[in-house]
Order: C-alpha cells, then structure tokens, then sequence
C-alpha cells in the first residue's frame, strides 16, 4: 500500500492512495479524497477497475478527515478478508 499522493489526473487536485501494486490490472483498488469545488465538502471513495469501479465513497469535513476515513474503510476491509 502507498502513501497518499497529490494527483492532477482530472480537472481538480486530488489525493490518491494506491492499495496494492499491480497498477494496471482490473483487480487494482485505490482511495481518492478531492474536495468539492460547488460546496467546499471533502469527498472520498475507494475505487477498483472491475466491475461497478465504486467499492465505497463518503463526505468529511476537512481532507485529512477524508484520509483517515478512507484508510479506515480499507484497514476494516483487510481485517475482515
């Protein structure tokens, strides 16, 4: 698992986390945190390139708030496997 890392993939600035290493395979998972330019709000989502793509998304208050819930959303996930 990576630190969390700027990224400028899209329009917006925003943080990404990859989850494990095999980078261009449809089983690779990785933690997204951006703010929402409309309302300022933090969002999250853990994502995959299989399937639906959306395993998990949410709001914070503040990007290290998103961060720590989304690390938290993926710490419970390895728990349970």
């Amino acid at each position: 698992m990576s630190d969390w890392v700027s990224s400028e993939e899209g329009d917006f600035a925003s943080w990404v986390r990859e989850l494990d290493a095999r980078l261009h395979s449809l089983n690779h998972k990785r933690a997204c945190v951006w703010q929402d330019e409309t309302t300022g709000t933090w969002l999250w989502e853990i994502e995959s390139f299989r399937g639906e793509g959306l395993i998990a998304s949410g709001t914070a208050c503040s990007r290290q708030q998103a961060m720590a819930i989304a690390d938290a959303v993926v710490d419970a996930a390895l728990r349970s496997q």
